[in-house]
């Protein structure tokens, strides 16, 4: 299992509830076949129906420049933007949400234990976002740290994208997500080199 962390998903994991439907409910639709609309008209949202409207509508007529319903032919969006936020949009890092650590130490034991691997990415951060709020690097030198922690004792894999894998600041629409040309160059950076941390001892 491969998994892609950019360093502000660990920030936030006890405060938001991420269980979007009971589970009973869904048990109950995919396995013992009840009543369908009863399911639809339970979490039903007209609000979330009209937003999601306009949004297909904008990206459909070219409203949203970074959000395009434009699609290659292995469904990803187009490859060849060079459109940027105007801003970073992210700031300064805040600290690990220990909920994070202790889930992702959970989902590597649990993989280990069942003779899987997991393969933890952590998705690089953009030059210019480094140079305003990490000029040191101690906070991404932290997080990498603490994510060592979570998967120490399991047969996890950690890579932190560093020198062997240059990403300038083009590369990037604001702080954390990278421009799709550059997709391309990092989801290769891993087969140029070994990781840059092997197995968590």
């Amino acid at each position: 299992m491969l998994t892609i962390v950019a360093p502000l998903d660990l920030a936030e994991c006890s405060t938001h509830e991420t269980r979007v439907f009971d589970p009973a409910d869904v048990d109950g639709y995919v396995y013992r076949h009840r009543w369908r609309y009863g399911y639809y008209l339970k979490y039903f949202d007209p609000l979330i129906l009209a937003k999601n409207v306009w949004i297909t509508h904008a990206q459909q007529h070219g409203e949203l420049a970074l959000d395009l319903a434009v699609f290659d032919r292995y469904g990803s969006g187009p490859l060849d933007t060079t459109i940027s936020r105007d801003t970073l949009v992210y700031g300064e890092l805040p600290g690990a949400d220990p909920a994070c650590l202790s889930a992702l130490h959970e989902l590597a034991a649990r993989l280990t234990g069942s003779r899987q691997r997991l393969v933890v990415v952590m998705e690089p951060m953009s030059p210019d976002w480094i140079s305003q709020y990490d000029p040191e690097g101690a906070g991404l030198r932290r997080l990498a740290d603490q994510v060592r922690g979570a998967l120490a004792g399991s047969a996890a894999t950690l890579w932190i994208p560093g020198a062997d894998l240059p990403l300038r600041s083009n590369a990037f629409v604001d702080a954390i997500h990278l421009r799709w040309s550059a997709a391309r160059v990092f989801s290769r950076g891993d087969r140029r080199r070994p990781p840059a941390s092997a197995r968590i001892p």
